[in-house]
């Protein structure tokens, strides 16, 4: 992700299923499944300032993990 812009890139593999989701009032809001390209950003136009994220790969991830950005730097919970 990229909070310096208004869209929010990922390095991720190619071809495979990615939903981004943010934490909101007690749940899970997702901003949508993305497939990974052959550059590997994955790009989300709508995702939050001050959130705090969870990124999932449905093609055959199991490993999940939270995290926010603070001063334009992930970091990771």
């Amino acid at each position: 992700l990229d909070r310096s812009s208004a869209a929010s890139d990922v390095y991720k593999r190619q071809g495979e299923d990615y939903e981004l989701l943010y934490w909101k009032q007690g749940r899970w809001v997702s901003l949508g499944h993305k497939k990974g390209n052959a550059d590997g950003i994955l790009t989300y136009d709508r995702a939050p300032f001050r959130a705090l994220f969870l990124l999932r790969n449905h093609t055959k991830g199991h490993e999940e993990r939270i995290f926010t950005y603070e001063s334009g730097r992930q970091v990771w919970w």
